[in-house]
């Protein structure tokens, strides 16, 4: 947004809507939330995450013993976690069906833990089975004009850790807080507690599948290249393993290598409908929208509930100036997913570019009740305080987004304008300072120095960054106010 400053001869300063320098992880598992035992096939949507821990009825001791070790372990684990609960219960899996009813009880959870040693789970002797019931997760994807799309990835479905040992108890334990965390956003300490769970001579199974895990949490945060080390590597150890497949795909997109993508999906067929959103968001992020909408459009008629497509479709109106039809989108997503905080995020992007900042404020904070660590929501909430002349909360949001990440140059330049805007010139000047270190070529962060500096009486630095500003900006509306100033400052030398 441009903010100007009527009662001042310096007519101009800039705070865009939001360009971040890093865009955080906001992301939502598939199914958040606690459980509705009456009726629920999933999660009611809520805060909560859960785990089941399934005792089957009649253990022998050692397996006991290992139920014992196992619940302490999780205990421990999760104890710093409010929002996480661990519910142990009884269940009959001895017989036939002992498989599918534990597993029936295990959907109204997040993960299920089976503490078994019957031919009924396939198993022969003590073993621990560990079942993902959200096996597929939503995670950011391309970044578009401000705004960003999503793309679902595939989580290991179940791991089977034979005759687990007090150690391998442990690497299971991190494996499953790893998965939790990945459901929490909390993407960078998913990635370290599955590193941890990495074991070189577990089963080929479960190091695969911790490898995909880690990869997903590795490409959520952004880091391409090291997620596609990953998926190649549990491939290459487990050569079935198609999600690895479609993951890998997903994150050659994202590096715009479109035929090593295609590659990757035409051995993971199953997920034909997801590489359709994955390809399409890369069409948005290429500015071919109109191609993108035709895929979307399709998708959602034959799946109309498919959040994601959505999403991405809202993207793809916004990155047209279509916001009306982007809120629309963006509603119907969060419809069908009420936690999904990329659609409170965007929509937010998008009611502000139609001058509803009270209810873009609304969405931003919804955003940041979901992910709280969400650097680019604070940064979007205090460019919203800003215009509406909240330079107080303005900074408070933008100070809070600096906090989150420290190199966010874009939250320096504005939190800057605001103490501008507020009289404070030393501030001013330290923020805008910042900001041009970290971004050597931010014409406005020059640009609202060089105010600073004319109200503080220092014309000759002044004078030096407009002429900066002059050099690293085409933008006619910024040229023509560095230029009014300059000749000002001139005159009064």
């Amino acid at each position: 947004m441009v903010i100007w400053i009527q009662e001042s001869r310096m007519a101009f300063l800039h705070s865009p809507r939001l360009k971040a320098a890093a865009i955080i992880p906001l992301v939502l598992a598939l199914a958040v939330g606690a459980v509705v035992v009456q009726r629920a096939t999933r999660p009611a949507p809520s805060s909560q995450l859960l785990i089941l821990l399934v005792i089957p009825d009649g253990p022998r001791a050692e397996t006991l013993e290992i139920r014992t070790t196992l619940a302490r372990q999780l205990a421990d684990a999760f104890s710093p976690l409010p929002e996480v609960r661990i519910l142990q219960v009884n269940q009959q899996v001895t017989d036939p069906d002992g498989t599918a009813k534990a597993r029936d009880l295990g959907r109204r959870y997040h993960a299920t833990i089976i503490v078994g040693e019957s031919a009924g789970l396939g198993m022969t002797g003590p073993s621990v089975f560990v079942e993902e019931m959200s096996p597929a997760i939503v995670v950011p994807f391309l970044s578009v004009k401000d705004y960003m799309t999503a793309t679902v990835l595939a989580e290991p479905s179940s791991l089977r850790f034979s005759d687990p040992t007090a150690e391998q108890g442990r690497r299971l334990v991190e494996f499953v807080r790893g998965a939790i965390d990945l459901r929490r956003t909390d993407y960078a300490h998913a990635q370290e507690h599955l590193t941890a769970a990495l074991d070189e001579s577990s089963s080929s199974e479960v190091m695969s599948k911790v490898l995909l895990s880690r990869g997903n949490a590795l490409l959520a945060l952004g880091r391409s290249a090291a997620a596609i080390e990953d998926y190649s590597r549990a491939i290459q150890i487990n050569p079935d393993l198609q999600d690895a497949y479609a993951n890998r795909g997903a994150a050659f997109l994202k590096l715009a290598a479109r035929d090593r993508a295609a590659e990757d999906f035409a051995g993971a067929m199953r997920f034909a409908r997801f590489t359709q959103v994955n390809q399409a968001a890369l069409d948005v992020a290429q500015g071919r929208d109109e191609a993108a909408r035709d895929v979307y459009d399709g998708l959602l008629r034959a799946h109309p509930d498919d959040e994601t497509a959505h999403l991405n479709r809202g993207v793809s109106w916004a990155a047209v100036g279509d916001y009306r039809r982007a809120v629309d989108d963006f509603s119907r997503a969060l419809q069908l997913q009420p936690n999904d905080a990329v659609a409170y995020y965007d929509r937010g992007l998008s009611l502000a570019a139609l001058d509803k900042l009270q209810r873009a404020i609304e969405d931003y904070t919804a955003a940041l009740r979901i992910t709280p660590q969400n650097a680019a929501a604070y940064y979007a909430r205090g460019g919203a305080q800003a215009a509406l002349g909240h330079y107080e909360q303005a900074v408070e949001d933008l100070t809070r987004a600096i906090q989150i990440d420290p190199a966010f140059g874009a939250a320096y330049r504005d939190r800057g304008a605001s103490h501008l805007l507020l009289g404070r010139f030393d501030r001013a000047i330290a923020d805008a300072t910042t900001a041009v270190t970290l971004d050597p070529h931010d014409a406005y962060a020059y640009f609202n120095r060089g105010l600073s500096y004319t109200l503080r009486g220092e014309a000759e630095k002044a004078i030096a960054d407009m002429q900066k500003v002059l050099e690293l900006s085409n933008e006619p509306t910024l040229r023509k106010k560095a230029h009014e100033q300059l000749d000002q400052l001139r005159k009064e030398q």
